[in-house]
């Protein structure tokens, strides 16, 4: 749970940008009326808003490197850890 909610403050203090996406959308989006898109709240208070719009299956998924996103409130898929190999053999 932890993991989630310091990814959803990441998120959203990063203006994050993915697959052409800006997130969250608080113009048009479906968090528009959220506590997530209060500016007037603290960013863990909207993390705390982010995190409980979520459904469980949707916060096991963002648990994985390669997360598939929550597309049903706009978050789109991404990567946030990759492996490289080490500069040496």
């Amino acid at each position: 749970m932890a993991l989630v909610l310091v990814s959803a403050i990441w998120l959203m203090t990063s203006g994050v940008s993915a697959v052409g996406h800006i997130f969250p959308d608080c113009g048009n989006g479906p968090l528009a009326s959220n506590d997530v898109c209060n500016k007037d709240l603290s960013i863990g208070q909207r993390a705390q808003a982010l995190v409980a719009a979520l459904e469980t299956d949707e916060k096991i998924g963002l648990l994985i490197s390669t997360s598939p996103g929550a597309q049903r409130i706009g978050l789109p898929s991404y990567e946030w850890w990759r492996m490289y190999p080490p500069p040496f053999a």
